[in-house]
């Protein structure tokens, strides 16, 4: 600006009488110097120019265009006035970017006060531009092209047109939506939010996965650079939508979230019950001619499934999915010791009321028929059974294996992912199914049968005799 620059000369010349009648409007006593010396001068240039009665320095001032919702960060990157001056930001943007002041302020050294300050100012409500000013007159000149822009500003004192220097970067805001925490784990906060460049209205926010979807009709209207949040606690994989309406136009933003595992305790068992009698869910029969004197497994009360805790989210998302709020509880062991391993009460003869077929079976370990051993077996029998069955917790029993199985196979984490987008009783059903699953059949079931398939000859070795399983041939 070479003309602006001449004018500033022609006026400081001429009115060089008048600053010694202006210092005292100034931060330190001022004498007549050129600009080379204005690092020592305090020079109330506003004060100069109502003395001349002055309007040829009228501020220039260069623009900075802004879409509508950015916002603009501005740093103070260069300082060297006496003054404490006032920055301020006019046009589509109108506010004090540094209230504090910048220059001589009294807070460090003059020539570097304010060096460094940054702050962010907007969103710009409409398109247009901005210029900044200093509280003194003067004028300002731009250069750099978006987003990235430099400001001098000067105060029309002195041969000077850089006594503070501003970086400015403008940030258009873009329409975009976004879920975080980029990883949530279920039960946690899941926060979507949307920003739109112009004042717009959400019509619908839309939530689906595996098995669900969720639609909501919000109707709701925001400013520009207003952000839209929906929160609530993440419960299942989810892809996101909210659609709105911005300046006549609808237009759908998307984005994905992924829900991860609460980790859960490996479960164990509450304590160890042991009844004598037929276990109802093997195939225990009352004369034991299949081999089977014993069983275990776990036991949960039938009446534990209906009361699972559940939780189910009220907003965000995945609203209204339940899933468990908590792990499932320590189930008791329960282990059946067949009464055939016990002899008959005292005089109790077959044939006689009473007399049951686990009786027969004790009886017939006499030595005769099909087998050779005697009741003296079962002093080996029933401690090897118990064992085998987990009545001690051994490593080397059906409970052992179980406990090795939840610890390898992790199976409370299938119930801790179950989720449905229907009732209650639905989800504790799921659960029941997914721990009956497991106990039933694959690699848990896998596992206590090949127990079996090497515990059994190992037993009856140790017995040292034949057992007999003929109730015929007596």
């Amino acid at each position: 600006m070479p003309n602006s620059i001449q004018l500033r000369r022609v006026a400081v010349g001429a009115l060089a009488g008048l600053m010694a009648a202006a210092a005292g409007a100034c931060d330190k006593s001022t004498t007549a110097v050129d600009s080379s010396a204005r690092s020592t001068a305090s020079v109330d240039s506003a004060a100069i120019l109502a003395g001349a009665g002055n309007t040829m320095l009228a501020a220039s001032y260069g623009e900075i265009p802004v879409p509508a919702g950015a916002r603009v960060t501005v740093t103070v990157s260069y300082v060297q006035t006496a003054r404490c001056e006032i920055i301020s930001v006019s046009g589509v943007i109108k506010q004090t970017v540094f209230p504090q002041g910048v220059g001589g302020c009294g807070r460090g050294a003059i020539e570097s006060d304010g060096l460094g300050l940054s702050t962010m100012i907007g969103p710009a409500a409409t398109s247009g531009n901005i210029s900044f000013r200093m509280s003194s007159s003067g004028g300002s000149t731009v250069s750099g092209s978006a987003p990235n822009y430099t400001v001098s500003l000067y105060d029309a004192v002195g041969d000077d047109s850089d006594d503070v220097v501003l970086s400015v970067k403008v940030e258009a805001a873009n329409s975009n939506l976004e879920c975080l925490p980029a990883s949530v784990q279920r039960g946690e906060i899941i926060r979507c939010t949307l920003t739109v460049a112009e004042a717009y209205r959400v019509l619908t926010r839309e939530s689906q996965g595996r098995g669900f979807r969720i639609t909501e009709t919000p109707g709701t209207s925001h400013a520009t650079g207003e952000t839209y949040v929906w929160e609530g606690p993440a419960v299942a994989d989810s892809r996101v939508t909210v659609r709105v309406e911005s300046a006549g136009k609808q237009q759908s933003h998307s984005t994905s979230f992924k829900v991860t595992e609460r980790q859960w305790a490996t479960p164990g068992f509450s304590n160890i019950v042991t009844v004598v009698g037929l276990d109802p869910s093997q195939k225990m029969r009352p004369y034991p001619s299949n081999g089977m004197v014993g069983g275990s497994h776990p036991n949960p009360d039938a009446s534990i499934w209906g009361r699972l805790p559940v939780s189910r989210p009220t907003q965000g998302p995945n609203t209204g999915l339940g899933f468990l709020a908590d792990p499932l509880p320590d189930f008791p062991w329960k282990v059946y010791l067949h009464p055939a391993l016990y002899p008959p009460p005292a005089g109790l003869q077959p044939g006689q009321p009473g007399y049951e077929q686990w009786h027969r079976w004790y009886d017939d370990q006499d030595g005769r028929g099909s087998g050779t051993c005697t009741p003296a077996v079962f002093a080996i029998l029933v401690p090897e059974v118990e064992r085998h069955e987990g009545v001690a917790q051994a490593s080397d029993s059906h409970y052992g294996v179980a406990i090795k199985a939840y610890t390898d196979l992790k199976p409370q984490q299938r119930y801790e992912r179950l989720y449905t987008d229907e009732d209650d009783y639905a989800l504790r059903a799921l659960v029941y199914d997914e721990w009956r699953k497991f106990h039933e059949g694959g690699q848990y079931q896998t596992r206590q049968n090949a127990f079996d398939n090497t515990d059994y000859p190992k037993v009856l070795s140790r017995l040292g005799c034949t057992l007999d399983f003929n109730p015929s041939d007596r």
